[in-house]
């Protein structure tokens, strides 16, 4: 059985996005960058044949109209994000073997880490992988099993201490994979190191290529404009 993977997103028009970068850069360009980021993702995953892919989607009106469109849109429903987090991956696991979640801010990821997160998760056992993300918190998270809903509800989210609380929480609950650190970008400051990242990537989609030129020009400007 193929491992499913959501990608969470919230939609234009219907969310704030990415509120502290926003406050520094505008409103129009935090959306544009969420939705470029959000399509780098999905064009990685769909180099992953072992992998079916889904948005996780934050307001149920955007995935009633349609508003993302090329994987399945499932609801992530109400309640604090541990708890939305809980019932998409139990959604997933309803049909897949493991259940991967991966936030749209992270669009330096490779085929590569996430056909060896879904590899991990393939098994009989129960088993666990986490991508830890540069700021405290994490870019990726999966397991095989359902998991308890106060691990899921155990970090503050949005904290510097997401991935350490978690991983506690969660100790006794299968054999854990770590994959390498990762940035993503809530900050004007996490501008830089991402075009660096972006920018060493060996074998890059166009979406990625295309997320570069584009933040090499508007950062630029984002600059000369301060």
């Amino acid at each position: 059985m193929t491992c499913g993977l959501a990608i969470f997103v919230k939609t234009p028009g219907y969310s704030p996005l990415k509120t502290r970068l926003a406050a520094i850069t505008g409103a129009a360009f935090a959306e544009d960058w969420h939705r470029r980021a959000a399509d780098c993702i999905a064009a990685v995953v769909r180099q992953c044949p072992s992998i079916e892919p889904y948005w996780a989607v934050a307001e149920d009106a955007a995935r009633a109209d349609g508003c993302w469109t090329g994987f399945e849109a499932l609801s992530q429903g109400e309640g604090e994000l541990g708890e939305r987090m809980a019932r998409v991956h139990e959604r997933i696991l309803e049909t897949h073997r493991g259940g991967i979640l991966i936030g749209a801010d992270t669009p330096t990821i490779s085929a590569e880490l996430l056909d060896e997160a879904a590899r991990w998760l393939d098994h009989d056992d129960p088993r666990l992988v986490i991508g830890r993300a540069s700021d405290g918190g994490f870019w990726l998270f999966g397991a095989n099993r359902p998991l308890p809903l106060p691990a899921w509800n155990a970090p503050r989210y949005g904290g510097t201490e997401v991935y350490q609380v978690l991983r506690e929480a969660m100790a006794d609950q299968g054999e854990w994979l770590e994959l390498p650190t990762r940035d993503d970008l809530d900050r004007f400051e996490d501008l830089l190191p991402l075009i660096q990242q972006l920018a060493a990537l060996p074998a890059p989609q166009p979406e990625q290529t295309s997320l570069l030129a584009w933040l090499c020009v508007h950062t630029f400007a984002q600059r000369e404009g301060a």
